[in-house]
């Protein structure tokens, strides 16, 4: 837009376009750059539009822009607001409610509108300074993602581990090949901390998995605190601790983890004796996808990235829409074609579904009723806390992991290798981000751990294992494979300091 002297009004634009790469420069590593072109086109598109529309109304352009950038401004805060806000009360009155904040909004754009229309000079400075604003922050954010780019830690495909380095030679694969399920309940805490700090006795479903021939851990415990590192090390069948000598300490850069994930030694391996490997869209960043997977199963259309930056604009009221009902579908999507992949793919397969549940938000009922928009939470500081939304839905999700059990015990030609595993517990006793007590040690670390093993002739030792030795007494036990088993070890870190490692097993094994 050009006025009488040629003052482009960029700012509206700029500031349409500053969020999404904000968000996406937070969260780099989650998020693959195609995810921010849709949001892009279409925030640029309705700026466009409403700056057309208010110079249709005002015939100035430059108070239009202001109007544009105020609005957009409204737009793209909202949520933030809302999410630091919620829950707050004043005496008896909770003022963190949408009611209350729409108002407040609603007052400052009207606000705004008087003081623009009431502007009668220097308009055109104005659009002027706001035009260097808004660029500096474009500039300032692209010049971060970059640095980000290039000084994100590559991933060390040479490192030395423990895993042995000749499993790929030419040796044949066993005839004998079971189909093999890794479902990952994210969030999925051990039945002692449902019992102590949920009062929920989780014992009808454990019981129900020992009937259906499944060893159940009593006591399971993760080794890493985080999802990204607990996968990367129960994946790659070792312990990941050396990664604090490759990336700061207190670094929250999950480059080197995701790709561990996503070329993990346990899929190489069986990849190599024949196995196709099916991989499912969590919807999450990290295992959303994995390049090197045969067949990706997608559930789903929304990405995190994309309800996370829905979520923090005026469209946050209407939450249950774009988020409780993509996420309710999600999760009953994979159950649903978890239950069907062995009558679409050819055997033997490696099946990996990473289902972020019972982790909040909170989607499910305890029988599987959507739940309230009143009640859905998103904001990370105090979705936790709702301990009876997190049993609700780890009681249907229960229901969902029996069902999909029996069908597959049911329906397989070969009895396969079920693994239902927690990536780490619960986190109701205090923030990932702050000092951890004891407490939140044991909360955090405990896990569902749960094995369907066939023809299985010691199950004993699998009864104190971690994820670290699934995959390594797994392929030694049916694939012929020679892995010597690791010690038991669990380590704790906070979320802004992922590799400051505190070796924890003594807080998790005590009597």
């Amino acid at each position: 837009m050009i006025d009488k002297k040629r003052y482009l009004v960029l700012h509206p634009f700029l500031f349409a376009i500053y969020p999404i790469l904000s968000l996406y420069s937070h969260n780099i590593v989650d998020t693959s750059l195609d995810e921010t072109y849709i949001p892009t086109a279409i925030s640029v598109s309705c700026c466009l539009v409403i700056l057309a529309l208010l110079t249709m109304i005002s015939k100035d352009i430059h108070k239009s822009g202001l109007l544009a950038s105020l609005t957009v401004l409204l737009f793209f805060s909202y949520g933030l607001v809302y999410d630091a806000i919620q829950g707050t009360s004043i005496g008896s009155l909770e003022i963190g409610r949408h009611r209350f904040l729409l108002l407040a909004y609603a007052t400052c754009l009207l606000t705004g509108v008087v003081v623009v229309v009431r502007i009668q000079s220097r308009q055109r400075n104005v659009t002027s300074l706001l035009n260097i604003i808004a660029a500096s922050l474009i500039v300032v954010t692209i010049l971060g993602i970059l640095k980000s780019g290039f000084s994100a830690t590559p991933y060390a495909s040479d490192r030395e581990s423990g895993v042995p380095g000749d499993w790929t030679d030419s040796r044949p694969s066993p005839g004998h090949r079971p189909d093999i399920y890794y479902i990952i309940l994210d969030g999925y805490a051990g039945s002692t901390i449902l019992e102590n700090m949920f009062g929920h006795d989780n014992q009808s479903f454990l019981d129900s998995l020992r009937d259906r021939g499944f060893l159940v851990q009593s006591h399971g415990r993760s080794n890493y605190a985080a999802t990204s590192l607990s996968l990367a090390s129960s994946l790659n069948m070792e312990y990941i601790n050396y990664l604090s000598d490759q990336v700061p300490a207190n670094s929250d850069d999950r480059t080197i983890p995701i790709e561990m994930i996503q070329r993990n030694q346990a899929m190489l391996f069986l990849k190599s004796r024949g196995y196709e490997s099916i991989h499912f869209d969590s919807g999450w960043g990290t295992t959303r996808n994995n390049i090197y997977a045969d067949l990706t199963i997608q559930c789903g259309q929304w990405s995190e990235f994309q309800i996370v930056l829905i979520n923090t604009t005026l469209l946050n009221v209407f939450s249950k829409y774009y988020i409780g009902e993509p996420l309710r579908e999600r999760i009953l999507c994979m159950f649903s074609e978890l239950a069907e992949i062995q009558h679409k793919t050819h055997a033997p397969r490696f099946v990996f579904a990473h289902i972020v549940a019972p982790h909040p938000p909170y989607v499910f009922g305890r029988n599987g009723e959507p739940i309230a928009e009143s009640e859905l939470k998103m904001n990370e500081a105090v979705y936790w806390k709702d301990r009876g939304a997190y049993i609700d839905q780890l009681v249907f999700i229960n229901d969902k992991i029996e069902a999909l059990l029996d069908t597959l015990l049911s329906e397989s030609t070969e009895p396969p290798i079920i693994i239902v595993q927690g990536d780490h517990g619960s986190s109701c006793t205090g923030g990932r981000r702050t000092e951890p007590t004891d407490m939140l040690v044991r909360e955090r670390m405990s896990i569902l751990n749960a094995y369907y093993l066939p023809n299985q002739s010691n199950p004993s030792r699998y009864e104190s294992i971690t994820p670290v030795n699934t995959f390594r007494l797994i392929l030694n036990d049916y694939l012929g494979a020679d892995f010597s088993l690791l010690e038991d070890v669990s380590y704790y870190s906070r979320a802004d300091r992922l590799y400051n490692f505190t070796d924890v097993t003594h807080l998790l094994t005590e009597d």
